[in-house]
């Protein structure tokens, strides 16, 4: 015993110093006899943070991942095996540089976990077969003729997309304004399902994607009506150019689709100056810390026909000053212009009649951890009729209480006539939306609405959303 006990503290003097030794009769259990290896492995078989093992792989896989271990946990030796396969295929690549010292406590480390390392790499090599097998599958797919591929590219596309939402809605009306924006009565409490949207989405060619949806719901007459038509392509860097029937780019709020709505309903700026889609061509740009939209468009809103040779022209940028991983939050900020016919008169029918005008938009939103505050300020020179000026401010906070509750508030103003002064409209909206599942969301909303022509008026709407 006096013999081995001599051997093994040779051993470690050698270890330490990164003289040469011969380690192949060595074992792992030979070195836990020493003191400083005293309870560094348990009866489960971990190895400890304070024990050479754990200290060698980490030391040498740091020189390639700068990862540290956990140090609040110690390796299992299966763990310990998968780390020491890594280092050797490193070594053996040219990767990692390694000294005597080292060389001498792999070798021990080689003897200890072989039974594990040869199952790993057991594994490893039919993963690697199972690996080749679908390598080569996927190129014969590549290799298939090429009218069975164009045939597959001119039906539907690859990556092809069927999805939509479906939304039921309740407004309850606990004191009841007598007027809406456009001065007609208001609408009774009732029930109703705002929105039934299918679409669809693939990708035509390389550089050619396309999107397309149908709404049944209220909110678009309860029949199929076309909401998005339009072929996107990204031939330009940094660049995406779309044509067809779509959002036109104003505002904040108002490029967004329903679904993705905080709020059950927009706020009057967005509803009365940012919220409709035309026919027409937009140019994309996205470089990170700013991207951009401009198009032209008919003029004459979704699914009409156009009548005049008048274009309109919309332009939206925004900034963001802070990237997405900043522990500071992220910041926008950007606005709008839009110079055309009034979308809101146009959809009363007056397409053709509609006057021209302007649209200012100014936004801008803070998000950290839970919580994002956003304002939108817009202002139409030329709303519903020639001569007449709305403008309208909104300011939201929202906080996720947990993952699936978030808390909303909203204070909405909206002048639909700067020069009169009797029909500013003031509206505080509480929310609360919750998750029960991944695609299913319930939303509820308080809204105090005040008026100076009318008296205060009181909405409780709660909205059911699932998505497909």
């Amino acid at each position: 015993m006096f013999k081995k006990s001599l051997v093994l503290a040779g051993l470690c003097s050698v270890l330490a110093l990164g003289q040469n030794a011969n380690a192949q009769s060595i074992a792992l259990a030979d070195l836990q006899d020493l003191p400083s290896a005293v309870n560094a492995v348990d009866q489960k078989g971990e190895i400890k943070q304070d024990h050479w093992v754990y200290k060698t792989l980490e030391n040498i896989t740091k020189r390639v991942n700068k990862e540290r271990f956990d140090i609040n946990k110690p390796l299992t030796r299966d763990e310990a095996a998968i780390i020491l396969v890594s280092i050797v295929r490193e070594i053996e690549k040219g990767k990692i540089e390694i000294n005597e010292a080292e060389k001498i406590q792999l070798n021990i480390l080689r003897n200890e976990f072989k039974n594990e390392a040869r199952c790993l790499q057991g594994r490893i090599a039919a993963l690697e077969s199972n690996n080749s097998q679908l390598e080569a599958r996927v190129s014969k797919l590549e290799q298939a003729k090429p009218e069975v591929k164009d045939a597959w590219s001119h039906q539907f596309g690859e990556k092809f997309q069927l999805g939509g939402f479906a939304q039921a809605r309740y407004t309850g009306n606990i004191r009841k304004s007598e007027y809406n924006a456009f001065g007609f009565p208001s609408d009774p409490s009732n029930f109703s399902l705002p929105n039934l949207r299918v679409g669809m989405s693939g990708k035509l060619h390389e550089n050619l994607e396309y999107v397309t949806s149908f709404d049944l719901g209220n909110d678009v007459g309860g029949f199929a009506n076309l909401i998005d038509a339009y072929v996107t392509s990204d031939i330009f860097e940094n660049h995406k150019v779309q044509f067809g029937q779509a959002r036109v780019p104003i505002g904040k709020e108002g490029m967004l689709n329903v679904d993705k709505l905080d709020f059950i309903d927009r706020s009057q700026i967005a509803t009365q100056f940012s919220n409709f889609r035309d026919l027409g061509i937009k140019l994309t740009g996205d470089y990170g810390f700013i991207n951009y939209d401009v198009g032209v468009y008919n003029g004459n809103l979704r699914n009409n026909a156009d009548y005049n040779e008048d274009f309109t022209y919309g332009a939206r940028v925004q900034f963001n000053p802070l990237s997405d991983s900043s522990e500071k939050g992220k910041l926008n900020i950007g606005g709008g212009y839009f110079i055309g016919r009034d979308g809101r008169a146009a959809a009363g029918n007056f397409v053709n009649t509609a006057p021209n005008g302007k649209t200012l938009s100014l936004f801008g939103s803070y998000k950290i951890n839970k919580y994002e505050a956003s304002a939108e300020f817009g202002r139409r020179d030329g709303y519903l009729q020639k001569g007449r000026n709305a403008d309208g401010l909104v300011l939201s906070n929202s906080y996720y209480i947990n993952d699936k509750t978030q808390v909303l508030a909203r204070y909405d103003r909206f002048d639909p006539d700067t020069s009169a002064g009797n029909d500013r409209i003031n509206r505080y909206v509480a929310g609360v939306n919750y998750y029960l599942a991944k695609h299913l969301k319930l939303m509820a909303n308080l809204i105090h609405e005040q008026r100076k022509a009318q008296k205060d008026a009181q909405q409780f709407v709660v909205l059911t959303q699932y998505k497909f």
